[in-house]
């Protein structure tokens, strides 16, 4: 439809969105030593205290794939003693000496490291960006799944001829003002939380002004004279 067109694909924090590729630049993945049951890297490159960018490759001339010491030892990075893992969180300082995943992974061409899904995409021209984690009422796209799914469970015996046939459709019939109500609510409650209110007072927000396109500037007066006029209604009656 837009074939000269760059589109940009934005997913939330998921980590099925996450995993790496086969031959990604990931230390868990290795073993101390070379050889074993790990998968065969990919070439990378580093750059040396001099300013030297080294192209390394992580596969021996014996078709094994290197282990950490020697990826470490060819970098002038290996220390003596240096255990493969240690249960720290991994350390914010650029060489950590606690053990050889965390020294390793500190290296930059480790740290940028994308996921599988982040280089399809970039490999055909496109652009990707992640959300940060949220709380999933803030997603409109959490809504837009749950009326796809009740629309499936009410309509599907869950074999999985009938699911293929079933979930396509699911996503086509949730209604356009649905989307919308769907937005305006995610919305309302991020204006909610940025002027500091509780969840459960944003929620009460969102419901007393579930019809404006934005919330009052000034929430908490708002909802104080909204929750007085209630309680004098009531007391009148």
């Amino acid at each position: 439809m837009h074939s000269n067109a760059r589109g940009l694909f934005i997913f939330d924090g998921s980590t099925n969105h996450g995993p790496f590729a086969e031959d990604s630049l990931v230390v868990s993945k290795m073993n101390v030593n070379r050889g074993g049951k790990v998968p065969a890297m990919r070439d990378t490159s580093f750059t040396t205290s001099e300013g030297t960018v080294v192209q390394q490759r992580m596969v021996g001339n014996d078709s094994k794939p290197k282990g950490l010491k020697l990826v470490l030892e060819e970098r002038n990075l290996w220390l003596n003693g240096l255990r493969q893992k240690c249960k720290l969180n991994p350390p914010t300082v650029p060489t950590p000496t606690c053990c050889a995943c965390h020294r390793l992974g500190a290296q930059p061409d480790f740290q940028n490291q994308k996921s599988i899904l982040y280089e399809a995409l970039e490999g055909t021209g496109h652009f990707c960006d992640f959300l940060p984690k949220f709380h999933c009422e803030l997603a409109p796209i959490e809504n837009y799944w749950g009326f796809a799914k009740q629309w499936t469970r009410s309509r599907c015996d869950y074999s999985i001829q009938a699911l293929r046939k079933t979930v396509p459709k699911s996503l086509d019939a949730v209604p356009l003002s649905s989307i919308s109500k769907y937005f305006r609510r995610a919305h309302h409650l991020i204006q909610a939380c940025d002027q500091g209110l509780s969840y459960t007072l944003a929620m009460f927000a969102h419901k007393t002004y579930e019809s404006h396109r934005r919330l009052p500037p000034n929430q908490m007066d708002a909802i104080d004279d909204e929750i007085n006029a209630r309680h004098t209604s009531e007391e009148q009656v």
